[in-house]
């Protein structure tokens, strides 16, 4: 698979409503995006992931429980393979946006 220039996405910040979005898939926007250094969590064996910043509970608002764990700032939904990004399809997107609302 080629990595894709832009990919679709969902972003949640803290104490806010999901926002579906459409980013580049590069780390300097993302990094931007989540206010820091981030990690790629996979927490599905079919690639879906969460990218956050791993160190965020000491500068960032607790934003949600994921798989029971406290997860702080700002989190991208995205699928991954690798290092590599991916976009969710849209219906993924309205499952997820739907869920997380």
């Amino acid at each position: 698979m080629m990595a894709e220039k832009e990919i679709s996405v969902l972003i949640c910040k803290p104490q806010s409503k999901p926002e579906l979005g459409t980013i580049e898939n590069r780390t300097e926007i993302i990094k931007e995006i989540i206010g820091g250094d981030y990690i790629i969590h996979v927490v599905e064996e079919d690639g879906l992931s969460i990218l956050y910043d791993p160190d965020g509970k000491d500068v960032h608002t607790l934003n949600r429980l994921i798989g029971g764990e406290p997860i702080f700032g700002t989190v991208i939904f995205c699928r991954s393979k690798g290092q590599e990004l991916f976009s969710l399809s849209e219906d993924e997107l309205e499952d997820m946006n739907y869920l997380l609302s």
